[in-house]
């Protein structure tokens, strides 16, 4: 599974992290979402897709 994401459409809320901190963190200044890991494991898939 390849993961990718679009900062201009983060609203930085945060629910990404939760749901997959070891996918997503967010940046200190705005909380704009960063790709840890774009390829996690097939498992993790339900909490990676939106």
């Amino acid at each position: 599974m390849h993961v990718s994401v679009d900062q201009d459409k983060c609203c930085g809320a945060g629910q990404c992290v939760l749901l997959a901190p070891e996918v997503f963190d967010q940046r200190e200044e705005d909380g704009t979402v960063v790709l840890l890991n774009p390829e996690p494991p097939a498992q993790r898939a339900d909490d990676v897709h939106i």
